[in-house]
């Protein structure tokens, strides 16, 4: 019986413990377009070495891209909540979804092509398969599929 209490006691100290530490660890905050947009903007121009015209370009590129995932995608129609779809309804809405982002994804990539050298062009097709954009399946796991 002591040993249970003892082997209870601990949990409970190991638990308060790793509570403690997560309330004292800050929490990073949600970037709002615009933030996201200068983000990836600075990180193309960082990494691609692009000129000033190059830059504002991007930006301007970035702006759309970022306005249109955010005004489009994670609407449903008529307010229905996800959990109360049926199954047919959730996968016709990934469908459209992913039909979306791959069309955003073929104009973004256009865009990015008429303003970037060759050279500057393989660099982010590069960067693109390090860290596919907005569901674009590549290195990062599927969730087990």
């Amino acid at each position: 019986m002591k040993k249970l209490g003892l082997v209870l006691f601990a949990f409970l100290a190991m638990s308060v413990c790793t509570m403690a530490q997560n309330e004292n660890r800050e929490r990073t905050p949600r970037m709002n377009r615009e933030q996201m947009v200068k983000s990836m903007t600075e990180n193309h121009a960082k990494r691609l070495n692009l000129n000033a015209e190059q830059t504002a370009k991007m930006q301007v590129l970035n702006d759309s891209l970022m306005s249109n995932m955010m005004s489009g995608f994670g609407q449903r129609q008529g307010g229905t909540s996800y959990r109360d779809m049926s199954q047919e309804e959730r996968d016709a809405m990934r469908k459209e979804r992913e039909a979306k982002m791959n069309a955003a994804r073929e104009k973004y990539n256009k865009g990015v092509k008429a303003i970037l050298t060759e050279e500057q062009y393989k660099e982010f097709e590069k960067m693109q398969k390090e860290t596919p954009l907005f569901g674009q399946r590549g290195q990062r796991g599927q969730g087990g599929n």
